[in-house]
């Protein structure tokens, strides 16, 4: 289910919560510009409007929690929100386990847009480890 450009498994489970329930896929890792060109940030995912970038959503693995890294998270984030005005969202780990629906309810709220349809959690559930994905289906 990953695309090229994606640079985790965590931001692949968050764009997969949003297409899974009917929102059109988001942009992964494109650069959000500001009225002079000048790249304000790469947001993992990014939802268009009609008229630009309409909601970026970020997907924090334990590489955020390190050094330097929740600072610079800080600063990019003031940095889309007062730049260009486009509202950000922040999930960890725990949210894509337990709160898909509250990722929905929210990306809903921001763009006010409505999924399509509700999730099914077995979309999201591991293969069991005799699966394998190379192996013709039984």
């Amino acid at each position: 289910m990953a695309v090229d450009g994606a640079r985790s498994p965590g931001e692949t489970r968050l764009r997969m919560t949003l297409v899974l329930s009917g929102f059109d896929a988001p942009l992964v890792n494109t650069p959000v510009v500001d009225l002079h060109g000048r790249i304000v940030a790469i947001p993992d995912l990014t939802i268009i409007g009609p008229y630009g970038p309409l909601l970026g959503l970020e997907y924090d693995g334990h590489q955020h929690d390190e050094a330097e890294a929740p600072r610079w998270d800080r600063l990019r984030h003031n940095e889309v929100s007062s730049g260009i005005r486009v509202p950000v969202l922040r999930y960890v780990s725990d949210d894509l386990l337990n709160g898909r629906d509250r990722i929905v309810a929210e990306t809903s709220a921001a763009t006010r847009r409505r999924p399509r349809w509700p999730l099914d959690d077995a979309d999201f559930r591991r293969p069991p480890p005799e699966f394998s994905w190379h192996a013709p289906y039984p």
